[in-house]
C-alpha cells in the first residue's frame, strides 16, 4: 500500500515529528494514486485511507516511541506484534507488508540508499548486498519480481505491459543512468525514484523525459497552467496546451549517455531562436550564449540539447558541466572529469579531459531518428530535413562561416561559465581548455552560457545573445498562470516584467496567490524610471516577489541559497533542520512560487539571480542568518563525508562512495571553500583564533557578511566570522577520509582548509616545536585495543588533538604534493607529538602519524630511519588490529617500499605477497589498493631479475586497473609501461613495440606532449626501434624529438639532455652518419625558433 508505506516510512525514520509534517500536508492521504498505481496495496485500505485526513500511523508511531524506539520493537516478537495490532491494517498480508518494510528499511545492505518501499523491498531482496547489477540482470528481475514483495499483481502487469518492449527499455536505462551505462545501482535509484508517490506514476515520467521520447520547443507546454488547472479542477486557459503523450516505442535502440536535466514546463517562446541554435551547432560549430540572469539561457540549451539528442544528430550524446561557483582551475577541471565520469588527479587534468571528449566522440553512432521509428518531433533536426522552422539547415545563418566542420557526435553543454570567468585563475583555464577542445576535437560541439563574454572569437567560438521572449509569447505565459487577467492586463504585466522568463514566472504565481497586485508593479514601473540611476529591473522585481513571502518561506529561501548547484529533499531537511517529509512539503510550497526549479530526479535548483537576491534577503531579516546557514551545511556535508569514506573501505561499497561523492562535487567545493574563506592563498594576517568548541554568534547575532581577506601583511586581525567548531571539523579528518580524498584527486585542494582550521584553533607552526619519537626505542606495552575512546575528549585535550588532525591531514597533502618533503615531515612529527602525549603511543591516531612521518622520511630518501619506524607502526598494528586489517596492509605495503628502495628485493617481495594477501581478503580483487599490490609486487621480482614471472604480473594488474580505474588513469599507463619495459627487457622487441607505442599515445593525451613521462615513453620506444633490423631511421626521428623536448624544458647543459643527445649521437653513427653534437644541438634548437 503505497499510502501506508509511506505513513510507515514516516515514522520509521522520524518518530515524533508529526505535528509539523502534519502542518505541510505530509501525512494527508486524501489524493492517493489508483490501486495499478500503488506498490503495497490490500483490498479496500486504500479507499479507508482516501477517506480518512488524520494521519493513520499516529498511534503506531507512538506506540513504537514508548516501546524504546524501532530497533527495540523489531528485536521484540511481542512489541512488533503490539505494534503491528495498532495499525490496525486488518490482514496477514498488510502484517507482511509492515515487516518487509521495517526490515527493509533497518537492514543496512545497499537497498537502504533507495528511497521508495517497492523498490527498496525488491533490491533487498533480489540482489541482498550487491551496490550494482548489468542492467540486463535486471531486465531479468523487474518488474516481474516485484511479485515476491507483497505488491498487487494489478501493478506488476502494469509495470510489465510498460516495460516489455525494448525501446522502453532503453529509454528508462537512458533517464536513470548517470555513470556506468552498462549497470543499474542503488544510487541511480535513489536519485531517479522519489519514496511518497506511487512506482507506476513516476516510471511513466521517466520514460517521457528519455531522449527518444522527450518533448522540445514545439511541443513544450506552459505546465503551471497545467497544474494549476488541474488543482483547481478547472479546464485550462486559453492558449495553454497540454502535454504530449508518450511517443511509441517499438525496437530496441543503443543507450547513449544523456545529462541534459528536464526541460522546465513553463518555457515557451524560443522557437526560431532554438531552431538557429541548433542550424549552427550542425553545420558551423560551437556557441555561446550571452545574456544576463533570467533570461532563460540555460533552459534554451536544454532544449537545442534536446532536439539534438532526439533527432540523433548528437550521436554520441550529451555531457552537462555546470560551472556555477568554480573560481579555481582545480574546480574548473573537477566539474569536466565529473561529467566524463574521470578520476580528477592533483594537477594537469586538461590533456585527460580532451582525450576522454575525442574518445567519446570517436564511438560508434547510436541509431538517428532516420533509424528508429520515433520520429523527430517538431522543430529536431531529423534525417533528410533541409530546413528547421525556416532555418536553412545548408546554409549559414551567421556571416564569414562558410567551411562546414566534421559531423557532430557529442554535445557538450556548459553552464553558467560566467562564475569562472570571472576569476583570474579559473578563467585562463576555461579559455584554455575550451580553445583545445575547438581546435583538437571539432566533432565535440559546445553550447556554452555566460553572462560575460568569453573573447574567443579567434579560437571559432560564435557568441549570441538571448534576449527577451516576443510579447505575444510573454502575453501567453502570464495569461496560461493568471487565467482571470485581461489579455490588456497581461500584456501589461509582461511589459513590466521586460519579457523576461525568469520574472514572468515569478510574477505570475505571486498575482494567483495574490501576493502581488497591478498596482505593485505599477509602482515598481515608476521608481524603475524615476531618476537618471541605472536600475537593475530583474533584481529588483525579484526583490519585491520574494518580500511578498511569507516570512518563513523567506528565510527557507534564503537558507536554500547556500547550495551551490543541485540539491534533493534531504540535504534541504539537514539545512533547515527538519525531516525529509517536512522537506518535500515545503520544497513543494517554493516550487510552486517558482523559487525553486525541479531538476533531474528528485533533485532541485535555485536560478542564480533567485538565489543572489534570497540571500541578501535572508540578511536583511537576520543578519546571523547566513553564518547559521553555513554552519549546518559544514555538519551537513562532514555527517555525508563520514558516511562515505567509512562506505570506501568496504569490498562491496567502495565504488559507491566515489560515485556517491562525485555526484556532490559542487558541495564538496563548497565546504573546501568554507573552511578556507578568509585564508585563502596569499592571506598571511595573523590573529589568536578562539578557544575550542568557541564558535561565531548564534541566529539572531550581530555577525554580518564575511569580511574580505586583509591586503596588510602582519598585522593582527580578527578571525573571519564562523559559524562551525574548528574542532569539530578537524576531528572529521580521519585516515579513512584521507584516503577517500585522495581516491577521488581531492586530497591536494585540502592545503588551505589545513592552514585555515590551524589558524582558527591558534595553532602557529612555530608555536609547535616538534619533538620526535626515539627511532631506536622498543613499542610501548600494548592496550586491549585500537579504537578510539568513547565519548567526548576531556576539554583540556580538544584543542591540541585538533591541531593535531590538522597537521596529519596536511603532512600527506604535502607528501602527496611531490613537495615540501621537510615540511611534510615536521607536520608528522608535531602531530605525532601532541598524539603521544594526549592519547597514548598506541592510539590509532597515534599511530598513524607514526607511519606518515615514516613515509615523509622515505620520500627524503632517509630509508633506514623510515624503516625503522614502518617496523614500529606495523608492530603495533599486528598486536592491536591484527593481520587481516586494511590499516595493517597499508603498513606492511609501506614498510615494503622502504625495504625495496634500499635494495633489499627478496625481503620486499615476502611483505608485498602479505600485503596483496591481506588485501584480496578484507578490500576484494576488484579494489584500486588490491591492483596497487599486485604492481609493486610485479616491481618487485622484476627487481630481482626474474622477467618472465613479473611480466605475467604486470598483466594481471594491468587488466585490474584497467576494470577498476580506468585505461586513462595515470595508474593504469604506469603499469602499462612497467609490462612494455618488462617485455623490451626480454628481448622481445616484436611485443614490445605494440606496447610502447600505446603507453607513448596515452602519455601524449593524459600528460600532454612535454610530460617528462612522455618523453621517457619517447626514448624508450625510439630504444625498442633501435633493436629492430632496419628501423633505424624511425627510432632517429624519435631521439631526435626527445633531444628537442628536452632543450625546450631542461635546457642544453642538462644531464638528462645530454644522456638523451649521445642515444642519438649511437643511433645515426649506426646508420653510418658521422654526428656532431653541437652541430645537432643547434640543428633542433633552430628548429624551435
Amino acid at each position: 500500500m503505497w499510502g501506508l508505506a509511506r505513513t510507515l516510512l514516516t515514522f520509521a525514520t522520524h518518530t515524533g515529528s508529526s505535528s509539523t509534517v502534519q502542518q505541510y500536508g505530509i501525512v494527508n492521504l486524501t489524493n492517493q494514486p489508483s490501486q495499478c498505481q500503488s506498490g503495497y496495496l490490500t483490498d479496500g485500505v486504500l479507499s479507508r485511507a482516501g477517506r480518512c485526513s488524520q494521519d493513520p500511523a499516529a498511534a503506531a508511531r507512538a506506540l513504537v516511541a514508548e516501546l524504546g524506539g524501532l530497533d527495540s520493537v523489531l528485536a521484540d516478537e511481542d512489541k512488533l506484534r503490539r505494534v503491528k495490532l495498532q495499525l490496525d491494517v486488518g490482514s496477514q498480508v498488510t502484517i507482511k507488508v509492515v515487516e518487509s518494510l521495517l526490515l527493509s528499511h533497518l537492514d543496512q545492505g545497499p537497498q537502504r540508499l533507495i528511497r521508495h518501499p517497492d523498490l527498496r523491498v525488491f533490491w533487498m531482496k533480489q540482489y541482498a548486498s550487491i551496490t550494482e547489477v548489468p542492467w540486463f540482470d535486471f531486465w531479468e528481475q523487474f518488474p516481474e519480481q516485484l511479485k515476491e514483495n507483497p505488491v498487487e499483481l494489478a501493478l506488476v502487469s502494469e509495470l510489465s505491459n510498460m516495460l516489455g518492449d525494448g525501446r522502453a527499455r532503453t529509454a528508462f536505462q537512458l533517464a536513470v543512468e548517470r555513470g556506468n551505462k552498462d549497470c543499474i545501482s542503488v544510487w541511480e535509484l535513489k536519485l531517479a525514484f522519489s519514496g511518497d508517490e506511487g512506482l507506476l506514476p513516476q516510471v511513466e515520467r521517466l520514460l517521457t523525459s528519455s531522449p527518444k521520447s522527450k518533448p522540445v520547443a514545439g511541443a513544450t507546454k506552459v505546465g503551471t497552467a497545467a497544474a494549476s488547472a488541474e488543482r483547481q479542477g478547472a479546464p485550462l486557459a486559453a492558449g495553454a496546451v497540454q502535454a504530449p503523450t508518450v511517443m511509441p516505442l517499438s525496437s530496441p535502440a543503443p543507450v547513449v549517455r544523456c545529462q541534459l536535466p528536464p526541460l522546465v514546463s513553463n518555457y515557451t517562446g524560443r522557437e526560431d531562436e532554438a531552431a538557429a541554435v541548433v542550424s549552427h551547432l550542425v553545420n558551423h560549430g560551437s556557441i555561446a550564449l550571452l545574456a544576463p540572469g533570467g533570461m532563460g539561457k540555460s533552459c534554451l540549451a536544454i532544449d537545442v540539447g534536446w532536439r539534438l539528442m532526439n533527432s540523433g544528430a548528437a550521436a554520441a550524446g550529451a555531457l552537462w558541466v555546470d560551472l556555477r561557483e568554480a573560481s579555481s582551475l582545480a574546480e574548473v577541471e573537477a566539474r569536466f572529469c565529473a561529467s566524463l565520469g574521470l578520476q580528477a588527479e592533483k594537477q594537469d587534468n586538461a590533456p585527460r579531459i580532451l582525450a576522454a571528449l575525442k574518445a567519446a566522440a570517436a564511438a560508434p553512432a547510436s541509431s538517428t531518428a532516420a533509424e528508429s521509428n520515433v520520429s523527430p518531433p517538431d522543430g529536431a533536426l531529423g534525417s533528410g530535413q533541409a530546413h528547421m522552422h525556416g532555418v536553412d539547415l545548408a546554409g549559414s545563418g551567421y556571416p564569414g562561416m562558410a567551411s562546414r566542420p566534421p559531423p557532430m557526435q557529442v554535445l557538450v553543454v556548459v553552464d553558467n561559465a560566467e562564475d569562472a570567468l570571472l576569476h583570474p585563475g579559473a578563467a585562463e583555464s576555461v579559455r584554455g581548455l575550451l580553445s583545445k577542445v575547438l581546435r583538437e576535437a571539432p566533432s565535440v560541439r559546445m553550447l556554452i552560457t555566460s553572462r560575460v563574454t568569453l573573447g574567443m572569437c579567434s579560437a571559432g567560438l560564435t557568441e549570441r545573445p538571448v534576449g527577451a521572449i516576443a510579447a505575444d509569447a510573454a502575453t501567453l505565459l502570464i495569461r496560461s498562470v493568471a487565467a482571470d487577467l485581461t489579455e490588456a492586463e497581461a500584456a501589461s504585466v509582461a511589459d513590466a516584467c521586460k519579457c523576461v522568463p525568469l520574472l514572468l514566472c515569478l510574477v505570475a504565481e505571486a498575482l494567483v496567490a495574490g501576493r502581488l497586485t497591478l498596482e505593485d508593479l505599477d509602482k515598481l514601473q515608476a521608481r524603475g524610471t524615476a531618476g537618471g540611476e541605472p536600475v537593475d529591473a530583474t533584481g529588483s522585481t525579484v526583490r519585491l516577489v520574494l518580500s511578498s513571502l511569507k516570512r518563513q518561506h523567506q528565510q527557507a529561501a534564503a537558507q536554500l541559497a547556500v547550495f551551490p548547484s543541485a540539491f534533493d529533499d534531504e540535504a534541504a531537511a539537514a539545512i533547515w533542520g527538519n525531516t525529509p517529509p517536512q522537506a518535500r512539503a515545503l520544497l513543494a510550497v517554493l516550487h510552486r512560487y517558482s523559487v525553486v526549479q525541479r531538476s533531474s530526479g528528485q533533485h532541485y535548483l535555485m536560478h542564480m539571480v533567485v538565489r543572489r537576491q534570497s540571500a541578501e534577503q535572508g540578511h536583511r531579516i537576520d543578519p546571523g542568518l547566513q553564518l547559521n546557514v553555513e554552519g549546518r551545511f559544514v555538519n551537513w556535508m562532514l555527517g555525508l563525508l563520514r558516511e562515505w569514506s567509512v562506505m570506501y573501505h568496504t569490498v562491496k561499497e567502495w565504488r559507491l562512495a566515489m560515485t556517491m561523492a562525485r555526484d556532490h562535487q559542487a558541495d564538496v567545493s563548497k565546504l573546501f571553500q568554507l573552511l578556507a574563506s578568509g585564508f585563502e592563498e596569499g592571506f598571511s594576517g595573523s590573529w589568536k583564533g578562539p578557544a575550542a568548541g568557541e564558535v561565531a554568534p548564534a541566529q539572531g547575532g550581530t555577525s554580518g557578511p564575511r569580511p574580505s581577506p586583509p591586503n596588510g601583511s602582519n598585522s593582527s586581525r580578527s578571525p573571519p566570522p564562523c559559524c562551525w567548531d574548528p574542532a569539530v571539523v578537524a576531528s572529521e579528518l580521519t585516515d579513512n577520509l584521507r584516503q577517500m580524498f585522495e581516491g577521488l584527486g581531492l586530497l591536494g585542494r585540502m592545503e588551505t582548509p589545513c592552514l585555515a582550521l590551524l589558524k582558527r584553533l591558534g595553532a602557529e607552526p612555530q608555536l609547535l616545536p616538534p619533538q620526535a619519537p626515539a627511532a631506536g626505542s622498543a613499542p610501548p606495552a600494548p592496550l586491549q585495543h585500537m579504537q578510539p575512546a568513547a565519548g567526548p575528549q576531556p576539554q583540556e585535550l580538544q584543542q591540541p588533538l585538533a591541531v593535531a588532525s590538522v597537521l596529519y591531514m596536511r603532512a600527506w597533502v604535502r607528501v602527496r604534493g611531490g613537495r615540501m618533503y621537510k615540511e611534510a615531515e615536521e607536520d608528522a612529527r608535531r602531530s605525532w607529538e601532541l598524539r603521544h602525549a594526549a592519547l597514548g603511543p598506541e592510539h590509532p591516531d597515534t599511530v598513524i602519524s607514526l607511519y606518515i612521518l615514516a613515509a615523509a622520511l622515505g620520500y627524503l630518501r632517509r630509508y633506514s630511519e623510515a624503516e625503522v619506524f614502518n617496523r614500529q607502526v606495523l608492530d603495533l598494528q599486528l598486536r592491536l588490529l591484527g593481520e587481516l586489517h586494511s590499516d595493517t596492509a597499508y603498513s606492511i605495503n609501506g614498510l615494503a617500499v622502504c625495504v625495496d628502495k634500499q635494495g633489499r628485493f627478496t625481503e620486499a617481495e615476502e611483505m608485498y605477497k602479505r600485503a596483496l594477501n591481506i588485501r584480496r581478503q578484507v578490500l576484494g580483487e576488484r579494489h584500486p589498493c588490491t591492483a596497487g599490490s599486485l604492481n609493486n609486487l610485479a616491481g618487485s621480482i622484476y627487481g630481482q631479475g626474474r622477467r618472465a614471472e613479473a611480466e605475467e604480473l604486470y598483466r594481471q594488474a594491468l587488466e585490474l586497473r584497467r576494470q577498476v580505474i580506468g585505461e586513462e588513469h595515470p595508474d593504469t599507463i604506469a603499469t602499462l609501461a612497467n609490462l612494455s619495459s618488462c617485455t623490451f627487457d626480454q628481448g622481445r622487441y616484436d611485443e614490445a613495440e605494440p606496447l610502447l607505442r600505446q603507453t607513448l599515445e596515452l602519455r601524449r593525451r593524459v600528460l600532454g606532449e612535454d610530460h617528462p613521462d612522455t618523453v621517457q615513453s619517447l626514448t624508450s620506444l625510439a630504444a625498442c626501434l633501435d633493436g629492430l633490423e632496419g628501423r633505424e631511421a624511425e627510432a632517429e626521428a624519435l631521439h631526435r624529438q626527445a633531444v628537442r623536448i628536452s632543450l625546450s624544458t631542461l635546457g642544453r647543459t642538462h644531464p638528462t639532455t645530454r644522456s638523451r643527445l649521445v642515444r642519438l649521437g649511437n643511433c645515426m653513427e649506426v646508420q653510418g652518419a658521422a654526428f656532431n653534437a653541437e652541430a645537432v644541438l643547434a640543428e633542433l634548437e633552430g628548429s624551435m625558433n
